[in-house]
């Protein structure tokens, strides 16, 4: 900020007055653009500092955040300019319009109030009349944080109360959208002041930026495509990456009105829909989603060489392993192509190290590759389609005892039976069959009862895979084409397929020169496993526990370690 010049500097001697700094705040770019408060403040601390003798004007402090935070640009460079002069021994005071200004955090406030007493720095309020003692600073410190954390409960109970009716809380539109007034039925539905509606100039390329996502593109791609765009369409926004970014995680683009889950971003689409429009149909969510999650699994590669890359986990320590072209630093070998791990990790030592594990690319690639061939090749023509059924049954309910969700409806059914007696007390309560007293004894039972069978079916239903909705005549169907498209595609369409069908590859060394190699299925990958298993008699096709790990090897392979 600008310093205001200092009056009266000319008349006494600089080193006899004292310097009067002033800050001001509001809590967002609102308040600051309406003039609600901030226009007002300095005014009133000058007006102030002008009462006081002996006082020239300082500097002045402003900032637009809120007073919860303690790392505000202004405030800092506040505190740092008073110790720089307290140093050099120039007598200073602080004035503010009113003590809340400087923060609604009462651990910081006293801090601060000690920080600056220790220097000498008194701190005088406008609205408080000039210096208060020390007992009154802090009590006027616990009330402004306690306004504070009440206005947030009842911003929060309005926001609950606005999605509760199906409309987004109030605040800057997401790009792609603006506000306007609400209609007197809208109010009547029980709308904000301002609803969304379409920006018929920004929708369609939103649209476009969720359709090029969806279609495979990547975030870092869209993002360079969207920082080429007008700044009018852009609506003078700065949308680098992380604001994309964040952008592909907005449910309002869906018309939903939850939150976005990290674990499951399709689980948004459980949410109610809201009375606002959507710009995106669930289609292209469900698409976007997967494209990102398949970006994150199998990183985009520019020539496809290494099919691996982003499935296969390091033998020692875990870590994803990428391949590279291992050369022979002018040796007349022939480059071998490797695997090799980049993490760090502690070997057995002080500190912490590069692990570096190799492994030669070509066996492991032909037994992971020959092992999904084999099932793409199984389930593309089924012969006795009853016989699978009852093998992929038999394995699912396998599975569901594992995890515990075969508990499910039994956990519902006492869930039901808790809350119909509940009813059924409140009912002897009305018909004077029951008094109060053991009413609310029922009633804490009951209600204690239903909170845990709700905390476990919760936990249950959080072990669900949703991509297991599939059945198993959708993944037959839907799958009888791939064996063709994976002999034959290119590497990209190769390295596709193998993320659709598998989590991870773990090569398990056995000895020297000597590795298993255990596949973890995607739930597509583990129907099709299954059912190629019943199909085919090969030795490629072992069996798979109910998590979906590999319980033996597809094969031991024999390849010559290369040492780091």
């Amino acid at each position: 900020m600008t310093s205001v010049p200092r009056r009266r500097a000319g008349l006494v001697p600089l080193d006899e007055l004292t310097t009067s700094h002033f800050y001001t705040r509001v809590s967002g770019d609102k308040q600051a653009d309406e003039g609600l408060s901030l226009a007002q403040q300095p005014e009133r601390c000058l007006e102030y500092i002008g009462r006081l003798p002996r006082t020239i004007i300082g500097e002045h402090f402003e900032d637009i955040e809120s007073g919860r935070k303690d790392g505000r640009n202004d405030y800092q460079r506040m505190l740092l300019t008073i110790r720089g002069l307290a140093a050099a021994g120039t007598p200073q005071v602080l004035t503010v319009p009113a003590f809340d200004r400087l923060g609604r955090n009462v651990a910081e406030r006293v801090r601060a109030y000690e920080e600056l007493k220790a220097l000498g720095v008194p701190i005088h309020s406008v609205r408080d009349g000039g210096v208060v003692p020390e007992f009154v600073y802090n009590i006027l410190a616990a009330v402004a944080q306690e306004e504070s954390r009440q206005l947030g409960v009842r911003l929060r109970e309005i926001n609950v109360g606005l999605t509760s009716k199906g409309w987004h809380k109030p605040g800057s539109a997401a790009w792609g959208y603006c506000r306007r007034e609400a209609t007197d039925a809208e109010r009547g539905q029980g709308s904000p002041k301002s609803v969304l509606v379409l920006d018929d100039d920004a929708a369609p390329y939103v649209r476009e930026a969720w359709e090029r996502l969806a279609s495979g593109e990547s975030v870092r791609s869209i993002a360079g495509w969207i920082a080429r765009l007008p700044d009018s369409v852009r609506g003078g926004r700065n949308l680098g990456f992380n604001a994309v970014r964040k952008l592909f995680r907005s449910p309002v683009y869906v018309g939903r009105l939850g939150e976005y889950d990290d674990d499951d971003p399709c689980a948004v689409l459980d949410q109610p829909c809201g009375k606002e429009p959507a710009l995106i149909d669930d289609a292209v969510w469900i698409a976007a989603v997967g494209s990102k999650r398949m970006a994150a699994k199998m990183p985009r590669q520019a020539s496809g060489d290494y099919p691996l890359t982003g499935l296969l986990r390091c033998y020692r320590c875990g870590s994803r392993m990428s391949g590279r072209l291992k050369g022979t630093q002018g040796g007349t070998r022939t480059p071998r192509r490797e695997y090799i791990c980049h993490a760090g990790m502690t070997l057995g030592a002080a500190q912490p190290t590069r692990c570096l594990a190799t492994i030669k690319a070509e066996v492991l690639e032909d037994r992971v590759l020959s092992t999904v061939r084999e099932v793409l090749e199984a389930v593309s023509r089924p012969r006795t389609r009853a016989a699978i059924e009852h093998a992929v049954e038999k394995r699912q309910r396998a599975e569901a005892a594992g995890d515990g969700r075969a508990r499910l409806p039994g956990l519902m059914a006492a869930r039901e039976k808790a809350q119909k007696r509940i009813a059924g007390a409140s009912k002897l309560l009305i018909d004077g069959v029951l008094d109060r007293e053991a009413y609310d004894i029922t009633r804490a039972e009951l209600g204690d009862e239903l909170a845990a069978l709700d905390a476990e079916i919760g936990r249950l239903r959080g072990q669900e895979r949703r991509t297991e909705t599939l059945g198993l005549e959708t993944v037959l169907r839907g799958m009888a084409d791939w064996s063709t498209t994976f002999a034959d595609g290119t590497p990209a369409a190769v390295r596709e397929t193998l993320g659709l069908l598998l989590e991870s590859v773990e090569p398990v060394k056995l000895g020297r020169g000597a590795y298993e190699v255990r596949p973890s299925w995607t739930a597509t990958g583990r129907l099709a496993f299954w059912a190629a298993a019943e199909l085919s008699g090969s030795a490629n096709l072992v069996s798979i526990d109910h998590s979906g790990r590999t319980r033996l090897s597809t094969a031991t392979i024999k390849t010559v370690r290369i040492s780091a």
